[in-house]
């Protein structure tokens, strides 16, 4: 090799280092969302006017006195946060119905074992 081979700058060196700079910018790493929180579940039905416990009464006919349970109950079942945000809130609803479903299926089976107990 010349010595003129080893003076100066590495000219696709430094090219290679500029073009991993725009390639990092470029990435988009989409947010991880986690389950939905039983804080999450209670906060939506005390804050929102679409979701309250008129709602969980009347349309989704969970008892009063099992909405707590009802939350860890959609707790377990892995709803995605991602539901909470404005756009996906009707998708939240039609799994809180689905889940609402079920929920009262089990209550019901629960109620069935317990009365033959006694």
């Amino acid at each position: 090799m010349p010595e003129e081979a080893y003076y100066g700058a590495n000219i696709l060196g430094v090219l290679n280092l500029v073009a991993k700079l725009f390639n990092r910018k470029n990435r988009y790493k989409a947010p991880i969302y986690q389950p939905i929180t039983y804080r999450q579940m209670d906060s939506l039905f005390n804050n929102s006017t679409i979701f309250n416990y008129r709602l969980l009464k009347n349309e989704m006919k969970i008892p009063l006195g099992k909405t707590k349970l009802f939350f860890h109950f959609c707790r377990v079942t892995d709803i995605s946060s991602e539901r909470l945000i404005e756009n996906k809130q009707m998708e939240l609803l039609e799994l809180l119905i689905a889940n609402s479903k079920t929920f009262l299926k089990i209550l019901e089976e629960f109620e069935k074992k317990k009365f033959k107990k006694d």
